[in-house]
This record gives structure tokens, sequence and C-alpha cells, in this order.
């Protein structure tokens, strides 16, 4: 098979991948899955992957990102910083914090303060429901949660595609900003978020 052999193998190895990330993620809505829904649901995506040919990269290449909303906007963060995400719950206030701390939850036994985008970027909306979620993004041992108003999904994001300002986003977004993608999604810094101590709070607090 030789150098073709490889490739297949290597396109195999990305696709499985990916439907291991799908599984990963395939309970983002909130509810339960049983194992046979779960099957169901990969089995067909493996067969969508396969239809869709061996040879074809294309779609393979680029970081991959989870999209949430905030507001009337569209965000993403680099799943390699993605710690956890689970249903929006009680969260603790915190006096003499900014408007942009929602509060802290207890998270495997840490304190973790939440920030909400909405507030810290002066983006409109207010949509507390069932679909809210909190995004644990994580690098070393700093850990900050991120309200979001709704999970979108995955996707794979080309780097080298990416607008890398906006006039819409200037001031306090531009710092956090990696650039914005074709379909005018947000590509955030998760690294930038998780190195600014305003945005965490100390748990002895």
């Amino acid at each position: 098979m030789g150098d073709k052999g490889t490739d297949i193998t290597k396109n195999l190895q990305s696709k499985i991948k990916r439907l291991k990330e799908e599984l990963k993620y395939i309970t983002l809505s909130g509810r339960e899955y049983s194992d046979s829904e779960t099957e169901s649901i990969l089995r067909k995506r493996a067969a969508e992957l396969y239809e869709s040919g061996f040879e074809n990269t294309e779609s393979e290449n680029g970081t991959e990102a989870i999209v949430f909303k905030t507001g009337n906007e569209t965000y993403a963060v680099d799943t390699n910083y993605l710690s956890e995400v689970f249903p929006f719950r009680e969260i603790t206030k915190i006096p003499c914090t900014p408007a942009y701390i929602l509060g802290v939850v207890n998270y495997r036994g840490k304190i973790i303060s939440v920030t909400d985008l909405k507030k810290l970027f002066d983006i409109q909306g207010d949509f507390l429901n069932e679909k809210n979620r909190i995004l644990i993004l994580k690098k070393d041992k700093m850990e900050l949660g991120v309200f979001a108003d709704e999970v979108i999904g995955m996707i794979l994001i080309d780097e080298d595609k990416l607008q890398r300002s906006l006039s819409s986003l200037k001031g306090i977004r531009e710092r956090y900003l990696k650039g914005i993608t074709p379909e005018r999604i947000v590509y955030l810094d998760a690294g930038k978020l998780l190195g600014d101590p305003k945005l965490i709070v100390n748990e002895t607090i």
C-alpha cells in the first residue's frame, strides 16, 4: 500500500477522533442519551464520514473549537483549553467583584469563578433558560468558567483564514480576540482569558 495506505490510515484515525469528540459532547443539549441512542447517532455519523470519501482531507485541517452563543453574538474557543461543559446551575455571588463576574461554582471540589462575556464585552441580551451552559477552560493549574447562553457545537477553524480585526470588535473584546472566521464567528484566545487575573476570583475570597 505504501504512502497511500499510510494516508488512509491517518485519515481513518482522524475520523475516529472526530467520532470520539462527537461522543464526548453528545450530551451538550442537556439530556441523557441511552446506550442505544448514542450508538445510533454515532453509526449514522460514521456512515456520513465514510460516504464523504477517505481522500477528502480538506475538512480535517484546522483547530477544533467549541462554538457558543453569547447574547446575539457567536463565539468559539479552542477545545484544547476545554475541560468540561455542564448545564448552568446555582452560582454563589461574591460581593465587591465586577459585574462580569457572575460568581463562583464548586467544580470537582475547587472554587471556580464564572465570567459572563455579555457583561465583560457589553453585549445586549439576558437569556436565562435550560440551554445555558458553563464552559470550564483550563491551562496548567488555572481554571475559569465561562457562561454561555447556548452551546452550538463543534467546528474546525483554519487560523490562516481568520480576519484579525473588525471595526465593531474594538476595546476590551479586541484584547482577547484571535480573529473572525468566514462564518462571522468570533474566535477567542482562551489562553489570554485564562491569563487575565481580573477574571479569576481567588478561592480564598
